[in-house]
């Protein structure tokens, strides 16, 4: 119930917020093939999307996995990365067709839960085929590594024709590849290595080129890029908040609840890179867009650490943990 109440409410409140703050901010900050309605449907995903792999990689790094915050973050954090991915797919989808009406966005949602549905209940069964057809003739993990990515830009190309963003194909791929009972145990930190030492550099490095600076010289792009943090904080604080005490949670839980689910690290350059190539996002907005992403993955360690060290947890929850630690 707590895991459900923080995922419903962080989410809904920053998108709510994401929603308004689309529809008040000025012309001079949408893109050129963006409608206001379009344009705030995109702040909002902006604003009500967490990156996972930070949290996920935060908790470890303060030993925070095994607190109850720690494994409420990493839920709510899975559940609303999949509804963050379904309607960045959707929005952007709806927005390269060219057409926004009701019905366009209608459909594009149809599409990505139908997506969704075909792929755990048929795709998952596809890629178990190939990954033990791989097993059995012993290609080994460069051949695990290799239709790993066939079957990522595979589902990325499904996508695109499906009138969404490809890579919603891709993150769905990546779960079904993870899922799969005849996945090897050295092909994701083989993939892991080249995307660090690739991928990665080659994304950020075009996020970076995407960006203007310069345009935060405007008082006015600046002034609005401080009220959108503001926020972007402020709203998914409070919906973790409200949500851990609804589920009768402390409130510093609900505070350091606040403080992962914050970080929206590379998922926000991401949604703010779509925006872009969309046509819905000018330079200005984009540049808000990725510093709200760089800024609120960097303030979230320092405070979680602080929350961690004031909240110990209850009696039930310490005693837990000082078991674990014996064994």
């Amino acid at each position: 119930t707590g895991k459900n109440s923080v995922a419903v409410f962080a989410q809904v409140i920053p998108f709510a917020t994401g929603f308004g703050v689309g529809m008040a901010l000025p012309e001079t900050l949408l893109g050129g093939q963006a409608t206001r309605v379009l344009f705030a449907l995109f702040m909002a995903t902006a604003l009500s999307i967490s990156a996972l792999p930070v949290i996920a990689r935060m908790l470890v790094e303060l030993d925070l996995m095994r607190r109850n915050f720690g494994q409420i973050t990493l839920a709510a954090a899975t559940a609303d990365d999949v509804v963050g991915w379904v309607m960045l797919g959707a929005i952007a989808g709806a927005a390269r067709s060219g057409s926004f009406g009701g019905f366009t966005v209608a459909a594009r949602f149809a599409a990505a839960l139908l997506f969704l549905a075909f792929a755990f209940v048929v795709g998952q069964r596809l890629v178990d085929s190939a990954m033990r057809a791989v097993m059995r003739r012993g290609a080994g993990v460069s051949g695990a590594v290799a239709t790993s990515l066939l079957i990522a830009l595979l589902a990325g190309a499904c996508t695109q024709v499906l009138g969404l963003e490809a890579i919603f194909g891709t993150f769905v791929a990546g779960v079904l590849l993870g899922r799969s009972r005849y996945q090897t145990v050295d092909t994701f930190p083989r993939l892991e290595t080249l995307t660090s030492s690739f991928f990665a550099p080659l994304f950020f490095a075009s996020a970076g080129v995407g960006a203007d600076l310069s345009s935060l010289a405007d008082p006015s792009v600046l002034g609005w890029g401080l009220a959108v943090f503001a926020a972007a904080c402020a709203a998914k604080f409070s919906g973790a908040f409200i949500g851990s005490r609804i589920a009768g949670l402390h409130p510093l839980e609900g505070l350091a609840l606040g403080a992962a689910l914050n970080a929206r690290g590379a998922v926000g350059l991401v949604v703010a890179t779509v925006g872009l190539a969309a046509g819905v996002l000018n330079r200005a907005s984009y540049t808000i867009v990725v510093l709200i992403a760089m800024a609120t993955s960097m303030m979230a360690p320092p405070a979680l650490r602080i929350l961690a060290r004031r909240w110990q947890g209850g009696e039930e929850e310490q005693e837990r943990l000082a078991r674990e630690r014996l064994h």
